[in-house]
Order: C-alpha cells, then sequence, then structure tokens
C-alpha cells in the first residue's frame, strides 16, 4: 500500500505542462509507472519523459525511460538458475481522445517502440552478459486529468507485448520466459 501511495505522489510531481497553440496542443513532462513483467518475480518503477503534440481528438507521444532491474527463476540447460534485466525502453504512441467525462478525458492507446535490455544469468549457467535491443507493442486506455491552470497529468494502464531476441537464440537452453508485462 506504501508503495502505491508513493507512486501516486510522485505521478503528480510529473504532471506536465501543456500549451495550446489553436487547435494543436503541446505537452512535455516527466513519466511515473510501475511495470510488472509475467514471469518476473516482482515488478519495478519505471521512470522517464514524454512529449505529445495533439490536434483535436488525436495524440501523438514520444516516451523514453528507465527501468530498474527485474529478477526472473529460470532454467538453463535444466537446472535452476535466476535472470536479471534492466532496460530502455522508448516508444512512440497514438492516443485516441474519447470526449470529456467531467474532470477528465478518457483515451484509448496504441504504440511500438524500441527496448534496450541487458540480460545477466546466474553464476554457473556459462552465459556471459549480454545486451540486446528488441521491438515492442503496447496497447492501452488511460484518462487526463487537469491538477491546475496549463497542468495535467496522464493516468494509464498498458498491456506491453516483448518476445527478445536473445531468449529465442537459447531455444533449447532456456526455459520458456514471458516478457510480456503490464504497466500502470
Amino acid at each position: 500500500m506504501t508503495r502505491l501511495v508513493g507512486l501516486a505522489l510522485l505521478a503528480l510531481l510529473a504532471a506536465s505542462p501543456a500549451f495550446a497553440l489553436g487547435p494543436f496542443d503541446l505537452s512535455a513532462g516527466g513519466q511515473v509507472g510501475y511495470l510488472k513483467a509475467d514471469d518476473a518475480d516482482g515488478g519495478d518503477v519505471l521512470l522517464g519523459l514524454h512529449a505529445e503534440g495533439r490536434y483535436r481528438f488525436v495524440g501523438l507521444r514520444l516516451e523514453g525511460g528507465y527501468l530498474g532491474e527485474r529478477r526472473f527463476a529460470v532454467q538453463v540447460d535444466g537446472n535452476a538458475a535466476s535472470l536479471t534485466t534492466s532496460a530502455l525502453p522508448f516508444q512512440l504512441t497514438a492516443n485516441v481522445y474519447l470526449p470529456d467525462l467531467g474532470e477528465f478525458q478518457p483515451y484509448l492507446a496504441l504504440g511500438a517502440g524500441l527496448i534496450r535490455q541487458k540480460f545477466t544469468f546466474s553464476a554457473g549457467t556459462g552465459l556471459e552478459e549480454s545486451t540486446f535491443v528488441d521491438p515492442m507493442w503496447q496497447i492501452g486506455a488511460g484518462f487526463v486529468i487537469p491538477v491546475g491552470a496549463g497542468w495535467t497529468t496522464y493516468t494509464e494502464y498498458k498491456r506491453i507485448f516483448l518476445d527478445p531476441e536473445y531468449c529465442n537464440t537459447l531455444a533449447g537452453r532456456l526455459s520458456d520466459v514471458s516478457f510480456d508485462a503490464n504497466y500502470l
């Protein structure tokens, strides 16, 4: 519970200033979220930046961030091992804004991007630390909440789809691991 309250406070601190230029709006700001991969032992905080250009009901958002360590219990050559990853995700997301619902405006999101991941296996596996860049896709929904004159905050859920090529090259050696994730 304490972690969720802390994330909510950080999200308010990451509110974005918005600038209106006729029917075109620009916003930029910080990004704070929580990401949990399907097979990870736990989730981690994602910190980043975003910028969005919006024309009427369509927005394009560019996002980049840092995702700390995630740990996975895996099998390598039939033996128990651990895998630790950290990542730098970058993505372009299209948001389609729906009509206002009072104080907030809902939207649907669809995006694609690249993620640079570092893979570190536990000792004794014979696998060295490696870094790879892979494509990622996402779908989601959220809403924009005004928090003051010219300031907004985004609250959203995304389902992220990721299939690291590195793990595919280890087929037969590495147990099946899902890196798909939920992001709040």
